[in-house]
């Protein structure tokens, strides 16, 4: 007789935006789980001078930081547009899936930290005394990461990509949380102030009942700022792990 796995069928809420969001419910679906899509963010791009200036200078910086899979995507879209000659100059990235979406363009990643935080990061470049480090990001990045580099001595150009705004579910959508779920997964502190925003008393009234599980440290501090009890946060911060250990929240609580 076939063991039940941990996740099946249980009812995962996936806050992620639409467009990110079939990766991580096919791996839900293949635990036998059973994904709920409630996408509560989209990216948007920015333009602007600071972005030509810094692509018109890219082989002048010592290091380029990559802080997400969107940083990476939105960074190689303005450079094919803006600058699609130009030397990159050594890269560094926060974990291993802004790693893999940059393989995936055929380049490897010159740092990453053992730890996937950007001060560990930041504190694994070296001597950044007098150099010239580009960072760009969201608009919302957070800024620890900037206050690092910066403190370490660099040159910081910090610019802005693209923007997280809120979306706007389909009803039908929020009306699967009304049938009661197991479980919602934050990937980003902006995932956590969107959903919570998007869902009305008698939802959150329900979801006291769910587990609530964020992809690492920064989200699980917005979601229990939001008021959210916070039950699994994984030993590494990416979206297998977060499955891994949301799995093992279940064997031990089932």
């Amino acid at each position: 007789m076939t063991t039940p796995q941990p996740l099946q069928d249980r009812r995962i809420v996936i806050t992620r935006s639409q467009d990110q969001a079939d990766a991580l419910a096919a791996l839900i679906a293949a635990r036998g789980g059973v994904p709920i899509l409630v996408p509560v963010i989209r990216f948007v791009r920015l333009e602007g001078e600071p972005q030509r200036h810094a692509f018109d200078r890219l082989p002048a910086y010592d290091w380029l930081i990559l802080t997400s899979v969107n940083g990476v995507q939105f960074f190689f879209d303005r450079l094919a547009v803006l600058s699609p000659a130009a030397k990159l100059p050594p890269i560094a990235v926060v974990g291993s899936a802004t790693a893999d979406a940059l393989r995936e363009r055929g380049i490897e990643p010159d740092f990453m930290p053992d730890t996937f935080t950007g001060v560990d990061l930041v504190a694994g470049l070296g001597d950044l005394e007098s150099k010239r480090v580009l960072l760009p990001r969201s608009r919302k990045g957070r800024p620890e990461i900037a206050e690092a580099i910066v403190r370490r001595g660099a040159r910081l150009d910090d610019i802005a990509l693209y923007d997280t705004v809120p979306a706007e579910p389909d009803p039908s959508q929020l009306a699967e949380i009304e049938r009661g779920v197991d479980a919602i997964l934050f990937t980003s502190p902006s995932s956590v102030r969107h959903f919570y925003r998007l869902t009305g008393e008698p939802a959150r009234h329900r979801l006291n009942e769910a587990v609530v599980a964020c992809i690492g440290p920064t989200t699980a501090e917005a979601a229990r700022h939001q008021g959210y009890t916070v039950r699994v946060v994984p030993p590494e911060f990416t979206i297998e792990s977060l499955l891994e250990a949301l799995s093992r929240h279940f064997e031990e609580n089932p």
